[in-house]
C-alpha cells in the first residue's frame, strides 16, 4: 500500500471519527481479497499497468456504495482504496 493511501486511513470526518477505518484494521487484507474476488478488474486509466476494481458493498453494515481499489502491477502496490456512496 502506498504511503498516500495509508495516510488517508487517519483522515477525520466531521463527527470526529475516521473517514476510512477499513484501510488500517485487522480485516483490511480480507476486505481487499473480497473486493478482488467480487469483480472483474478493468485497466486503470491513469496507470499504464494498473488494474481497477469497482464493486458494490456496504460500510459498517449501514451505507451501501462502491469500493474502489486500484493496484499498480509494476510495483505490486495499492495506489487507490476508497468507499463511495
Amino acid at each position: 500500500m502506498t504511503q498516500t493511501v495509508k495516510n488517508h486511513a487517519y483522515d477525520i470526518a466531521t463527527k470526529g471519527k475516521y473517514n476510512r477505518p477499513y484501510i488500517d484494521s485487522n480485516g483490511t487484507g480480507l476486505l481487499i481479497q473480497e473486493i478482488i474476488n467480487s469483480g472483474i478488474p478493468t485497466k486503470d486509466k491513469y496507470l499504464p499497468n494498473g488494474w481497477r476494481w469497482d464493486v458494490p458493498g456496504s460500510f459498517n453494515g449501514r451505507s451501501e456504495g462502491i469500493f474502489e481499489l486500484v493496484i499498480d502491477l509494476d510495483q505490486n502496490r495499492i495506489t487507490h482504496f476508497n468507499f463511495t456512496r
